[in-house]
């Protein structure tokens, strides 16, 4: 089962948590593991021809991120689009490993409140950016969206309207960074070895790794005997489910990936890529190059293309919005 995590250069000493959420000053903490960004100014209707900013930038990020680390990509939207609020939505893996998911759509319902309440401000479905990092920022997305579908239908369950737009989180463009993976035990071992405290004794580590490893294998042996599906490959499904709201018509989808990434391989995210222009050609959207594209980075680390080149990583994010702005 591979979870995903944070590369070398973005990893950190796990400080102390109120001092970590300093780097996330301006937010407000609705949940657990779920931030929002309120800008004081309001979102301006563009002229004529202009590229309006996204309602809402939803980021999703990966597997133990740290709030120093974030801060590079809410910062930098905070800079590009400074009157879009930014609701983020961290991952710290008892999604991923044990919490059942119940737990996790209760738990997604202050995201869900900010959603409805930007889509009631302003009386029309979100224009949203979606950009979500590594396995564990898809699966926090996945979530939300299967979140925003429950509470959708048991809201108009007795409208008789249960298909189409409203039951799908509104999404107009895509952004994945590094992922998805396919389940790999190695990779998934050492995504998750990265939440233990960096503090410990070497024996101590040691010890804690291969408890992880044993709760990992009778995961997966109890996974298959039972037919469960496996965490990962349920999210690259729902990413690429036809009927979802990562493929659902005006979504635009970028792969930010490295042939580096030994955590995520760039064989695996392109494989994915693959399956989704598929489903997109079986829709009728031809080849889905208009829809889906990828940008390759050289010599990144897992979710660290923004560290060797954060010029052309914000260049890529601009226009990808400017794309699905146009298109919408």
């Amino acid at each position: 089962m591979d979870l995903a995590g944070p590369v070398p250069e973005l990893q950190g000493s796990n400080d102390d948590n109120t001092a970590q959420e300093l780097y996330l000053e301006g937010f407000t903490k609705l949940g657990d593991q779920i931030f929002y960004f309120k800008p004081s100014q309001q979102i301006e209707v563009p002229s004529s021809g202009d590229i309006a900013p996204p309602d809402l930038t939803i980021l999703c990020s990966w597997l133990y991120a740290l709030p120093k680390h974030i801060s590079k990509y809410t910062s930098a939207y905070q800079r590009i689009y400074p009157s879009t609020p930014i609701l983020l939505l961290k991952q710290d893996g008892p999604d991923l490993m044990w919490r059942p998911n119940i737990w996790q759509m209760e738990n997604l319902k202050p995201a869900l409140d900010v959603l409805k309440d930007l889509q009631e401000a302003q009386g029309r479905r979100l224009r949203t950016l979606v950009h979500v990092f590594s396995n564990g920022g898809s699966f926090t997305a996945c979530q939300l969206a299967d979140a925003y579908a429950l509470s959708a239908r048991a809201k108009y369950k007795h409208s008789g309207w249960l298909a189409g737009p409203v039951t799908k989180l509104p999404i107009s463009a895509l952004i994945i960074d590094s992922a998805p993976s396919t389940p790999d035990m190695r990779t998934g071992f050492v995504a998750l070895s990265q939440g233990l405290p960096s503090s410990l004794p070497g024996p101590v580590r040691l010890v804690g790794g291969a408890v992880m490893y044993t709760f990992m294998i009778s995961g997966n042996i109890v996974g298959t005997l039972l037919g469960v599906e496996g965490a990962i490959t349920g999210m690259r499904r729902k990413l690429n489910d036809a009927q979802g709201a990562f493929m659902a018509n005006g979504v635009r989808r970028m792969y930010i990936y490295s042939e580096s990434d030994e955590l995520v391989p760039w064989e695996h995210v392109e494989m994915h890529a693959k399956e989704a222009r598929n489903v997109l050609d079986k829709r009728g959207r031809g080849s889905g190059e208009e829809w889906l594209k990828m940008e390759k980075f050289v010599g990144s680390r897992h979710v660290g293309h923004v560290v060797v080149n954060a010029e052309r990583y914000w260049r890529i994010v601009k226009a990808h919005w400017a794309e699905a702005w146009a298109m919408a």
